[in-house]
């Protein structure tokens, strides 16, 4: 998988991140943490064709299910990454991005639909990644101490068949794969294949495969120059 071929600024540093967290693809590199993508590690994701937005605000680092749909979408010129989709929707009021991509999975996306100073103006429906249970131990354990997960996954516990002494909600899949790398003999995460697999995670099973997820995008339902 090549991006040498692409320049478009696809992800955006973003003052709510920690600095050094992501370099754009302009620069052909991604960073996080402290660990580079390099061409080969990136997935080739379209050059935007006419897109509708300069910048959409979404959760999660490049491995999130909202990032990659985001990407994927052909909706913005490019893609700026936030650690909750409220801090997102904070940006967009205040005129600093030009919409919102929130999963409708998401548990609190209808606090977005009533807030009077946001409106919905669509609808995208795109496959994500599987969702898997992921651990560091080569064979799946019986029980944890800690089962890390986003809110949006939370029904899938009661198909994990092991005991857990302590759920623990993160703000997003790369989050609680990286949580498992710290936690790695007590620990366990529901997270998508794409972290799975870059994290260096085993795979115990795969919890939902490639299922349709709809986002839905915001705009501001104020008035505010073209960014």
């Amino acid at each position: 998988m090549k991006l040498g071929q692409y320049t478009t600024n696809w992800i955006s540093l973003n003052n709510c991140l920690q600095k050094s967290k992501y370099l754009s693809f302009k620069n052909r590199l991604i960073r996080v943490n402290t660990k580079t993508l390099e061409d080969r590690d990136v997935e080739n994701y379209p050059i935007p064709t006419n897109p509708k937005y300069s910048k959409v605000g979404t959760l999660g680092n490049h491995l999130s299910c909202s990032a990659i749909t985001a990407m994927k979408s052909n909706i913005a010129n490019s893609i700026l990454l936030y650690k909750s989709f409220e801090s997102a929707s904070s940006e967009l009021k205040k005129g600093r991005i030009d919409a919102l991509w929130v999963p409708g999975a998401y548990p609190q996306v209808g606090s977005f639909i009533m807030d009077s100073n946001l409106k919905v103006v669509g609808a995208h429906l795109i496959t994500i990644p599987d969702l898997v249970l992921a651990g560091r131990l080569d064979i799946k354990p019986v029980g944890v101490q800690k089962v890390f997960f986003h809110s949006a996954v939370e029904k899938l516990l009661l198909e994990l068949k092991l005991i857990w002494g302590e759920k623990i909600t993160v703000q997003s899949n790369p989050e609680a794969s990286q949580l498992v790398l710290k936690y790695p003999y007590s620990s366990i995460a529901i997270t998508n294949s794409s972290c799975a697999e870059y994290y260096g995670l085993i795979i115990y099973a795969v919890l939902r495969k490639s299922i349709n997820m709809p986002f839905m995008l915001f705009e501001s339902a104020n008035v505010y120059g073209k960014m």
